[in-house]
């Protein structure tokens, strides 16, 4: 499993209880995607081999549907959530660590009228 799969994991039940697609990478824009919420996920930082492909770092991007001022509020309660899951147990059990590196960015809007919240996070695999 790669670190991103690690974290759709952890997050899944989050997101699809609100109806959050996840996209590795950017999130696809168009009028088919108008009505799509998404969290795009990318993984950031060096790249370089050593103990930093230990804990990778990952950017969450949440953005809400095109021109729904309402997904403000939603896309802040799931950043809440998301962080508040990084503090509990289910997250840091045995197998990895997913931890919150600062506070999200947000709330803002793109050019598109969506709403946007960006958190990073970063995923220690393999925590003994």
């Amino acid at each position: 499993m790669t670190p991103l799969d690690i974290l759709y994991s952890w997050a899944r039940p989050i997101l699809d209880d609100v109806g959050v697609v996840v996209s590795y990478g950017a999130w696809p824009d168009g009028p088919e995607h108008d009505a799509t919420r998404w969290a795009a996920m990318t993984v950031t930082g060096s790249g370089l081999p050593g103990p930093i492909q230990r804990k990778p770092q990952i950017t969450v991007t949440l953005v809400g549907r095109r021109n729904e001022p309402g997904d403000m509020s939603l896309m802040y309660e799931v950043a809440l959530a998301l962080l508040d899951l990084s503090d509990s147990d289910a997250a840091n059990g045995c197998a990895m660590l997913v931890r919150p590196l600062g506070d999200p960015i947000g709330p803002g809007k793109t050019e598109h009228d969506r709403a946007f919240f960006v958190l990073n996070f970063e995923v220690t695999v393999g925590k003994n």
